[in-house]
């Protein structure tokens, strides 16, 4: 049995909303993807391309089950806000976000957003 096998990683303390420096949600887990559009550099005249360019970093987030920090907010009105992901050894926070989606689960006895898709302009490790 290989040590990752044997022991438990923690991969995060704590995931949350942010907005004008104040926490706004709590965040149950995330899945993030990083891409960029790459397209090659051919010179005049050349058959083949000779270089590859990459286009800018763009990072497409999703959250599950967010629970609102105080009360009732709506979130569809948030713009611009971040999220923070606090971890053993690192603080990663992704800046510039906006919302794609917002899927929300409602019923006389609750309301919870279970699923929200945003996207980041940016990504920082402190």
């Amino acid at each position: 049995m290989t040590d990752i096998q044997r022991f438990s990683r923690v991969t995060g303390r704590d995931i949350f909303l942010e907005a004008n420096g104040k926490r706004i949600a709590a965040v149950e887990s995330c899945e993030t993807q990083a891409r960029r559009e790459g397209y090659p550099v051919v010179p005049f005249g050349a058959p083949e391309g000779q270089a590859a360019g990459l286009g800018p970093m763009q990072y497409t987030i999703t959250l599950s089950r967010l629970s609102p920090e105080n009360g009732e907010i709506d979130l569809f009105s948030f713009s611009g806000f971040s999220l923070v992901i606090v971890k053993p050894q690192a603080r990663i926070t992704y800046e510039g976000c906006e919302w794609l989606s917002i899927t929300e689960k409602l019923s006389p006895r609750e309301c919870a957003v279970e699923k929200a898709v945003l996207l980041a302009l940016s990504r920082h490790i402190s």
